[in-house]
């Protein structure tokens, strides 16, 4: 609404890029799902040092065309401890989401990482005020909106997984 001072248009556009985020996680997990298995005699550790290659060339170039503070100041300008340890926690994120799209399947990764927005969620509620003095979080309060929409997505993802399964289950049968 025009009367908020674009709010509206910003809400708008952040669901857009929440709605491309779920839709291309899910179509690369079932890409990398199908690429992973058809090729599962090859290491884990080669199969994923392929895939992140092509990637590192895509964020290389996106990140040069459109963030020119890192072609002024560097890449690491701005990194600090807590910028590390969130460089690793995505490390082991990628890890541990390639090894169960090799031995289980996109759909459980997808309802796993919508969980995770659950639990991120829960923990920003209950528990991250109580670590703030020696963590660098704080709590937020709970508001039914914000709880709302995390449950949508949550569910948006579930639905869409499930939607799929459903489907070539039906075709199976027929």
């Amino acid at each position: 609404t025009s009367s908020s001072g674009g709010g509206g248009s910003f809400a708008m556009t952040g669901l857009l890029f929440v709605i491309a985020k779920v839709f291309f996680s899910c179509l690369c997990a079932v890409l990398a799902e199908k690429y992973l298995k058809a090729y599962k005699d090859m290491p884990i550790y080669t199969q994923v040092a392929q895939l992140k290659f092509a990637w590192l060339w895509t964020s290389l170039a996106l990140t040069l065309t459109f963030d020119r503070q890192v072609t002024e100041f560097g890449f690491f300008n701005g990194w600090d401890a807590r910028t590390c340890v969130v460089g690793l926690s995505w490390v082991c994120k990628g890890w541990s989401t390639f090894l169960v799209l090799k031995t289980l399947d996109s759909v459980l990764k997808n309802i796993g990482e919508a969980v995770a927005i659950v639990v991120i969620y829960a923990f920003d509620v209950l528990i991250a005020e109580s670590l703030s003095g020696f963590l660098p979080v704080h709590g937020k309060e709970f508001r039914l909106d914000t709880c709302l929409m995390v449950l949508v997505v949550v569910l948006t993802v579930v639905t869409y997984t499930l939607a799929g399964q459903a489907k070539s289950g039906s075709a199976k049968a027929a």
